[in-house]
């Protein structure tokens, strides 16, 4: 079952590719990722990231690694 995570504010192109950049460099390349606009409740504009791979932890530790990133360059995120 794929794993999402809601930000509130949406990345500059610059920025996902840093993380994604950072993601690979931790080593979840094989973990698929998905991404697009997305209205968020609270500021109308937002960002949510699907993450899909067939192992639940390894893809438990993806996200952790996303949700590391995005919180490190000041983006407000949940988990859905």
């Amino acid at each position: 079952m794929p794993h999402s995570i809601l930000v509130q504010e949406v990345p500059t192109a610059e920025q996902l590719e840093a993380i994604v950049e950072a993601v690979v460099q931790a080593g979840f390349q094989d973990v698929t990722a998905t991404y697009g606009p997305t209205p968020h409740p609270v500021s109308g504009t937002g960002l949510t990231v699907v993450l899909n791979h067939a192992d639940p932890e390894r893809m438990a530790w993806a996200r952790k690694c996303w949700v590391d990133e995005l919180t490190r360059l000041g983006f407000h995120v949940s988990l859905a």
